[in-house]
């Protein structure tokens, strides 16, 4: 709550004329149309021009050496909400003037041949990969919808990983590309470094020794150590 608290007020900095409120809502174990209503209840009456998909958990090991109630979390958050969220806002989003917004944050692994111990995580972020890109066909005449794919990026999902990553971006800076793209392109990686990876890493993912060698790495960190 702390956090969320810190952004309205930088927000209310920026622009003391807006309005905000916090919804504080657990996406896990809640897969169910009255619990997405009731967030769209407690915001509805605000004039909301972009609605932001960018809730995610990383869950990787094979699947029956992890804890049930783990996977349905997973779904839920990095599935579920998506589309849930989507449907809840879309039809007062639809009806915006001037023109709104939804973007979808997703992966560029979501593009990559799931590798030994991440399948879980590398499918929920293909979902989202293809949910987004049927979706902005059906109305793109009517609203601006961004697939939001990164490669590593320097927040807590990823951890200390992130930090020493070489290819890593700040959060700051995946944002930034993110506004800069909205409304001229329907994907982006938010920055020219992690643009670039994207054709190699469709490829490589083809190439069985590129297999070879992410299948060994992901195996012997997570597949038996959950």
């Amino acid at each position: 709550m702390s956090k969320l608290q810190a952004v309205q007020q930088e927000l209310k900095t920026i622009n003391p004329k807006i309005s905000t409120k916090i919804v504080q809502a657990d996406f896990t174990g809640n897969a169910n149309v009255q619990f997405y209503q009731n967030i769209y209840d407690q915001v509805k009456d605000l004039d909301i021009s972009i609605l932001v998909n960018n809730a995610g958990v990383m869950l990787n090991g094979r699947v029956d050496l992890i804890n049930p109630k783990a996977l349905t979390d997973t779904i839920d958050v990095n599935v579920v909400q998506v589309c849930m969220m989507t449907s809840q806002f879309l039809p007062k989003l639809l009806q915006r003037q001037p023109r709104s917004a939804i973007i979808n944050v997703s992966s560029l692994i979501g593009y990559q041949d799931a590798n030994a111990g991440s399948g879980i995580y590398c499918a929920s972020k293909a979902y989202v990969n293809f949910f987004t890109s049927a979706f902005t066909e059906e109305v793109k005449e009517k609203i601006d919808i961004q697939l939001m794919t990164p490669g590593m990026a320097q927040t807590n999902l990823c951890g200390e990983i992130s930090q020493s990553n070489l290819l890593g971006l700040s959060a700051v800076s995946v944002v930034y590309g993110s506004i800069r793209d909205l409304g001229y392109e329907a994907q982006t990686s938010g920055h020219w470094s992690h643009e670039v990876q994207l054709p190699f890493l469709k490829l490589l993912s083809q190439i069985s020794i590129f297999h070879a060698v992410t299948d060994y790495w992901f195996g012997r960190k997570y597949l038996y150590n959950n």
